[in-house]
């Protein structure tokens, strides 16, 4: 920011014999105002230099969005602000997931024994890893080599109903310590994994041609709907850094639902581990629909449970 003001009467003047003069200083009328001037515009700019509020004028650079507890009046003043797009703020939800939303829980099992290494669903652009090490019964129930009740449904690794090229666990699980990690979002909005039914290529958008071959005809209308991400992309691109609060009250919010509602764009089985024709439902129930139309976006679908649980055929010895 840059003052100025007068130090002096520095232009020639014209004398009515036609020379040049310049007025001495001691002689100049507007040097008395020009010290008082110069204390005014001092202080005033000390005032500005110590002002937080004027922090970005005087180029420091504002702190950026922080997305833990950032509030919805948060998120759309750092839309209107440019300090981040709808499209980078899913993308940071995602990268959430990524880093947070997985396995915490381990088998247990009658001798404590290692099981082999095996491959889960793909959640946020990779599988999901389970620990081989389970935890025997003996180390957590008291006096478990005594007991002779009904047999125990012991943890194990099973393909899924759903998809059998992955597995999960079932049965009987115990908590990790210090997992850093939180079993909470069953399926992420993301194409190529938001749907069993049409995954992987079978979700191709729609500007990379035809669906390869093998691909269920359903498929073709699905890969149709955008997911959340570019769903964002797509409210960028409508309303930049101005968004319509007033009839958007929820602008590019993500939600996620638990898995009894239904949302047109990603899996729903109601947390069970179904085989169904078409895994993605139709339309919206009435919630999701509601908070769609005014502006949220759907990024995920919530467990039911902590543990995932799914109908699978009961072991041998295992009463119903």
């Amino acid at each position: 920011m840059i003052f100025c003001y007068p130090t002096g009467l520095e232009d020639p003047l014209m004398n009515h014999f036609g020379r040049r003069f310049t007025m001495s200083e001691s002689r100049n009328p507007f040097r008395k105002i020009t010290q008082r001037f110069q204390v005014i515009l001092a202080s005033l700019l000390a005032s500005l230099l110590l002002s937080p509020t004027l922090t970005p004028v005087l180029g420091q650079e504002t702190a950026p969005f922080q997305l833990v507890e950032a509030t919805i009046e948060d998120i759309h003043n750092a839309i209107k602000t440019d300090q981040i797009t709808c499209q980078a703020l899913v993308q940071l939800y995602i990268n959430r997931a990524k880093a947070y939303n997985g396995v915490c829980t381990q088998l247990i099992t009658g001798d404590g024994a290692s099981v082999s290494p095996a491959r889960g669903v793909v959640s946020a652009g990779a599988p999901l890893e389970f620990p081989t090490e389970t935890v025997a019964a003996s180390s957590l129930y008291p006096d478990f080599d005594e007991y002779v009740g009904t047999p125990l449904d012991f943890g194990r690794m099973e393909a899924t109903l759903s998809d059998p090229s992955v597995q999960q666990q079932y049965g009987m699980r115990v908590g990790i310590p210090n997992a850093g990690q939180l079993n909470a979002l069953e399926t992420l909005n993301i194409r190529g994994e938001r749907s069993v039914t049409c995954k992987g290529t079978f979700d191709a958008h729609p500007s990379t041609g035809p669906l390869p071959a093998g691909a269920p005809e359903v498929c073709e209308d699905f890969r149709q709907r955008p997911d959340a991400l570019e769903r964002a992309a797509e409210l960028d691109a409508q309303y930049g850094n101005d968004p319509d609060l007033e009839n958007l009250p929820l602008y590019c919010i993500p939600f996620s639902f638990k898995n009894w509602y239904d949302a047109k764009d990603i899996r729903g089985t109601g947390g069970n581990d179904v085989n169904f024709a078409m895994d993605v439902p139709p339309t919206d129930s009435v919630p999701v629909a509601q908070v769609r139309e005014k502006g949220a976006i759907v990024y995920a679908i919530a467990t039911a449970s902590n543990n995932r649980i799914s109908l699978s055929p009961t072991p041998a010895g295992v009463p119903p």
